[in-house]
């Protein structure tokens, strides 16, 4: 290269830079600027959907417990009634009941990426406490059918607690608010997570008939925090830790474990018709039948609202 071809290369590389930090400076300034115009959000309790922003967090002291005591619901729960407050009490006491509720039950739909949170002083009559938004999860309708699909399941299923894991998203840090929302980590703060026992013997037998014998179910799948999922229904951890205390507050020994109801989407128009064609491995006439399995399930609870039981077999679910 000669001396006047290298002298014009630099020049135009050193017009370039100069260019490209002016215009990173003045994005920097734009963004400065609206962050001083636009006020940050407000938390709104009273939202129809709750979502992240609206559920404040009180502050609370440090902890001194060592990690084995933190993974302990003696700490978990108190811990976690403390950073939210009062909120949690307001909702049930606006929503007609008593704090804490003594049965509750969760319904979860995917095409919307709503979670309902109902609750009751008793088992026969609940109410719709709050509904929450859900931050990650599968939001397309049709059910979990193998190892490996990231698919959401669908069906009825009752929930059990698990405290500690291997995996850094099922890790919430209670220190204080500053920390709650980080990304988890293992072995920093608690993990606590609400385990959906998936498969049962009708979704096992909806594998076979749709992939074959051998097709692995998969499993695992629980309700958790930080935002990450993989077919588990997951939420902002502050949502989270809502939804988890709630469910410590439901009373086991009277009414068994708290349910959850899982959903493709509300039923309502031609949506199994229009979805039925597009499910996953599935073909459109095997997902109608499902739906409308799942769909009497819905319709008992919305008829009358309390904590439904059912059997379930390879036939699918029986309502009572």
């Amino acid at each position: 290269m000669n001396r006047t071809l290298l002298v014009l290369v630099l020049l135009t590389i050193f017009v370039s830079c100069g260019e490209n930090a002016r215009t990173v400076t003045l994005k920097n300034k734009v963004k400065e600027t609206v962050r001083k115009v636009l006020p940050p959000p407000k938390p709104n309790i009273d939202a129809e959907l709750i979502t992240w922003i609206d559920l404040p967090v009180e502050n609370v002291a440090p902890s001194t417990e060592s990690r084995s005591e933190r993974l302990k619901n003696s700490y978990v729960v108190p811990r976690i009634e403390k950073m939210m407050g009062e909120t949690m009490q307001y909702w049930t006491e606006k929503a007609g009941l008593s704090y804490p509720p003594q049965c509750v039950v969760f319904r979860n739909f995917k095409l919307e990426g709503e979670f309902e949170i109902w609750g009751g002083n008793n088992d026969k009559e609940l109410k719709l406490i709050k509904t929450f938004e859900v931050c990650a999860a599968d939001f397309e309708p049709g059910p979990k059918l193998q190892q490996g699909d990231y698919k959401t399941p669908e069906g009825f299923y009752e929930l059990r607690t698990l405290l500690d894991s291997k995996i850094s998203w099922m890790w919430i840090n209670l220190e204080d608010d500053e920390f709650l929302d980080d990304i988890g980590q293992v072995g920093v703060g608690s993990s606590y997570k609400l385990f959906m026992p998936y498969p049962n013997v009708y979704d096992r037998k909806r594998t076979r008939d749709n992939l074959g014998n051998g097709t692995s179910t998969g499993g695992e799948i629980c309700i958790h925090g930080n935002c990450a999922s993989a077919g588990c229904i997951s939420f902002r951890n502050n949502l989270y830790s809502a939804v988890y205390l709630f469910a410590q507050h439901h009373n086991n020994r009277r009414y068994g474990n708290p349910k959850i109801h899982s959903f493709p989407f509300r039923f309502k128009e031609n949506y199994k018709d229009y979805y039925a064609p597009k499910a996953k491995d599935m073909n459109a006439e095997r997902a109608m039948s499902f739906w409308a399995n799942l769909e009497k399930g819905y319709d008992t609870f919305n008829e009358q609202p309390r904590n439904i039981k059912w059997r379930v077999s390879e036939k699918g679910y029986q309502f009572y």
